[in-house]
């Protein structure tokens, strides 16, 4: 039953891995195989790995993605881990099913033009020191991580697409649901940029900017280096702090994905070739915030220069059009000019 990696794992996990199997192949005889999921260094917080199962005949198989948190006590103290997971599974256990039922209740279903652009989760375990993740491996339906380099102006529109669709809802909601949302939001407290809260975080950024600050050497690059030290006379903690401060963004606050970036998105291409769907994975930092940072994140992370001056304009207009589009399938009594006029100065 068991192969590759699988003795790295907790008997708690183990356990939970055997019973999400057998409902998915509704057989308690399987095989079970493991392997690495991700590269190493792409996941600061958690382990992943890519779970290979099939009946023992072999005449049905899958994958799924597991993800765990680290055991180590020092470690998990260090990437805030607990936090984290506890995040990304509130996110898949209650944010994503109650926007999925509230799109299900305006009659946009999952292939209708909705936000679905997210892996199923098939079970969590939230306990201390063995948070994890069962997650949909989407590979199996053709999707593909893209290296940033890579990414094309198709790329990009398909997550601004998705933006504007995921963002919508928080503003439907907002509209017509507000209790509902409310109780939604406040398992969204600010978990990261957070004064008195995130000591880890705040050293963090401290030491980055101190190695900013040592990286300008050169006596040409003087007038960087002023520039740089007039930047950092304002703690850049206490602006992340402002930016992500939802208060300070509404009445159009949303929830946000709050890490978008390549690394975070994968693609599938049609027959062409071309780009024709995106999925979202990792919302340990699912946060309710301005919508302005999951755009800006995206743009300025994931694309070249050349690619952003050429098209930035064209990211825009995708995100707003997809945005509008469907706030007027989900309700004629949001204000979206006020909307607009809100977001317009973050965007120029």
């Amino acid at each position: 039953m068991e192969g590759g990696l699988m003795e790295v794992l907790s008997d708690a996990i183990r356990e939970a891995l055997f019973e999400v199997i057998e409902d998915l192949l509704k057989t308690e005889n399987f095989k079970v195989n493991i392997e690495p999921g991700s590269k190493k260094g792409d996941n600061f917080i958690g382990i992943v790995y890519r779970i290979i199962f099939s009946t023992a005949d072999k005449k049905r198989s899958s994958k799924l993605f597991l993800k765990i948190a680290p055991e180590n006590e020092e470690h998990r103290e260090k990437v805030l881990a607990h936090r984290f997971f506890l995040r990304e599974i509130y996110v898949h256990n209650e944010v994503l099913p109650c926007f999925r039922e509230f799109q299900k209740s305006r009659a946009i279903v999952a292939g209708n033009d909705g936000f679905f652009e997210y892996p199923q989760c098939y079970k969590f375990l939230d306990a201390e020191p063995f948070e994890c993740l069962f997650l949909q491996d989407v590979t199996e339906k053709g999707f593909e991580m893209i290296n940033k380099d890579e990414l094309t102006v198709e790329h990009i529109l398909l997550v601004m697409q998705a933006l504007g669709k995921l963002h919508a809802i928080s503003f439907a909601m907002k509209d017509q649901q507000r209790d509902k949302f409310s109780d939604i939001v406040n398992g969204l407290h600010e978990h990261f940029f957070r004064h008195g809260y995130n000591a880890v975080v705040a050293e963090m950024h401290k030491n980055a900017a101190i190695n900013v600050i040592n990286a300008i050497t050169d006596e040409k690059d003087s007038h960087l280096l002023e520039a740089v030290l007039k930047m950092y006379e304002i703690s850049q903690f206490d602006i992340l702090v402002n930016c992500v401060d939802a208060n300070e963004a509404e009445p159009y606050s949303v929830v946000i994905h709050g890490d978008m970036w390549s690394n975070n998105t994968m693609f599938k291409v049609n027959k062409q070739n071309k780009p024709s769907k995106v999925c979202i994975i990792d919302w340990q930092i699912c946060r309710y915030s301005s919508p302005v940072l999951d755009i800006v994140y995206y743009i300025f992370l994931s694309t070249t220069r050349e690619l952003r001056g050429r098209n930035y304009n064209i990211y825009l207009k995708t995100y707003h059009e997809s945005l509008s589009n469907h706030l007027i399938r989900y309700s004629k009594s949001i204000d979206f000019l006020q909307i607009e006029q809100k977001c317009t100065p973050f965007l120029q």
